[in-house]
């Protein structure tokens, strides 16, 4: 049965689909059975482009996920675009059938909330747009109830210049993750040939300048969209985003950044404006750049997912030694410090898995004094991270995992108060607060400059608190979640180049709920099979 237009206007659910161009018609359940309109095009193809930034999803709820794409339209101006939902690779039932407009003022990237569907369950899906198909993603709501198991890829800091996205295309071909967690710096905001330097460059990125408008994080972010790899990942598994310093500006902190210079680069609040603005539309993630990035994602019963921002909305300046016990400096902010609380309070799960950027634990290579190396991370902060200790204390002590990346090395700590003091036992775990698995980097180096063996070396003599330590490998991590365990397996690459990117498993360790207790696993955990991949 031919839908005439303005039928198809009424079932498209937007009036403002009236741009769309005439040849545009539907037809009801001839071809699929579901009696939902079917999308067909009588005009001239679009061009071959039109998704060439790929498709994604991204902040799955039980019954709703964010879907996204962009499209490269052969015309300026509102385009309209449909998109299908279905529960299997054919599309032979579908769930979602809808047209919605496309315009310039998102940079022609669009992003869907698509409700009404089941818990725990997977979908495909995939745009049209001017008789041009879009590549199938596929994407998975959140389960409800009694959940046995979750399983997570982990990654973060993933500069373009430095290698290839191998991590990615890892990650995409296991069918059995619930979810990515990329815990910041997807994109990075340095100019060509600063960092990395020439020498070091594996592929060059756009724009060439060191990116400060709207313009320029739109670009960038597209640049990265392009590469195949990233884009699989997205296709085949829901992500959840948290920005760090890389989104914006270097050690970013919520009145500037160090990377920011505003005698030349215009107010740090604009730059903010731009970089939130492209972060939101180029990633799938519900809600905008005035909402911010802390949300709580319930794996039912299992574990309480809680995503923080740890740079923008209350973090106090960096200091260039060590900082006294001030309680005044932050990094979450007195009103992100309640929300946790009240987050944890509230919790019932299992598992409560903090969802960061930088890291908790003491880290040092001073095994006499102990001076902390980064200023940028929790060390710069000791008031804060003691009250952070308190919220876990109180309210998570028996089962809290810590996720963390920034480091550009893969690292597992416990979290006593002390490392250092008598009250804390390594061997047992006794004192310890929770556990913190650091995953190491998509691409970018632990440090650019120095040996890395001898840091390595000097953290591991120095920190009776670490169980593992690679500051030598980009790759990933996958975590675990088990009713009674959690164990994260890290991934690393042979390197970085178009030729290498063979992973291998350098470590697993497993904490047993109720221990705060990292032991060395014997080997990575079974993979599981899941849903199909989409095509």
């Amino acid at each position: 049965m031919s839908i005439k237009r303005r039928e198809f206007l009424s079932l498209s659910g937007s009036a403002a689909a009236a741009f769309a161009i005439p040849t545009l018609t539907a037809c009801s359940d001839e071809a699929g059975g579901d009696g939902l309109p079917v999308y067909t095009w009588e005009g001239t193809p679009g061009p071959a482009t039109m998704f060439e930034l790929g498709v994604a999803s991204g902040d799955p709820t039980p019954e709703a996920v964010i879907l996204w794409t962009h499209i490269a339209p052969s015309v300026d101006g509102p385009t309209p675009v449909w998109v299908e939902v279905a529960t299997d690779t054919a599309f032979r039932r579908r769930v979602v059938a809808e047209s919605h407009l496309c315009d310039s003022t998102t940079d022609y990237t669009l992003k869907l909330d698509i409700t009404g569907l089941e818990a725990g369950k997977t979908y495909y899906y995939r745009f049209y747009a001017e008789g041009v198909m879009s590549p199938v993603g596929r994407t998975k709501t959140l389960p409800v109830g009694g959940v046995s198991a979750a399983r997570f890829g982990v990654v973060s800091c993933s500069n373009f210049g430095y290698g290839y996205f191998h991590a990615y295309r890892h990650l995409a071909a296991r069918a059995d993750l619930d979810a990515v967690l990329h815990l910041g710096d997807y994109i990075y905001e340095y100019q060509e040939d600063f960092y990395p330097f020439a020498a070091q460059k594996l592929r060059s990125t756009a724009p060439l300048t060191e990116i400060v408008t709207l313009a320029d994080y739109r670009t960038r972010y597209a640049h990265y969209r392009k590469d195949p790899d990233l884009q699989a990942a997205h296709r085949q598994h829901p992500w959840f985003v948290i920005w760090d310093d890389h989104e914006i500006a270097n050690n970013a902190w919520t009145g500037g950044a160090q990377g920011h210079q505003m005698a030349t680069e215009g107010t740090y609040a604009d730059r903010v404006s731009a970089a939130t603005q492209a972060f939101f539309e180029y990633i799938p993630l519900r809600g905008t750049a005035a909402n911010g990035i802390q949300r709580t994602a319930r794996y039912g019963d299992l574990a309480d997912v809680l995503f923080l921002d740890t740079r923008l909305v209350g973090r106090s300046q960096q200091v260039l030694t060590q900082a006294q016990d001030d309680a005044t400096r932050s990094v979450l902010g007195s009103a992100q410090e309640t929300w946790l609380t009240q987050q944890m309070m509230a919790s019932t799960a299992r598992w409560k898995v903090l969802a960061q950027q930088i890291c908790v634990a003491h880290f040092t290579y001073d095994g006499t004094n102990h001076t902390p190396v980064f200023m940028d991370q929790w060390d710069g902060y000791p008031a804060a991270r003691t009250r952070l200790f308190d919220t876990i204390e109180q309210h998570g002590s028996d089962a809290t995992i810590v996720l963390t990346g920034d480091l550009h090395g893969a690292c597992v700590f416990e979290l006593p108060r002390d490392p250092w003091d008598a009250a804390y036992d390594p061997q047992t775990g006794a004192g310890s607060l929770a556990v913190e698995f650091i995953t190491t980097s998509v691409t970018s180096p632990y440090d650019p400059v120095f040996p890395t063996q001898p840091q390595q070396d000097d953290l591991l003599s120095a920190s009776p608190h670490i169980k593992f330590a690679n500051l030598l490998q980009s790759g990933f991590s996958v975590l675990t979640v088990r009713r009674d365990s959690v164990q994260s397996d890290f991934y690393v690459l042979d390197g970085l180049a178009m030729a290498q990117g063979a992973v291998s498993h350098a470590a697993g360790y497993v904490v047993a709920r109720g221990t705060n207790h990292a032991t060395a696993a014997t080997g990575p955990a079974a993979q599981g099979t899941g849903a199909a991949l989409a095509p």
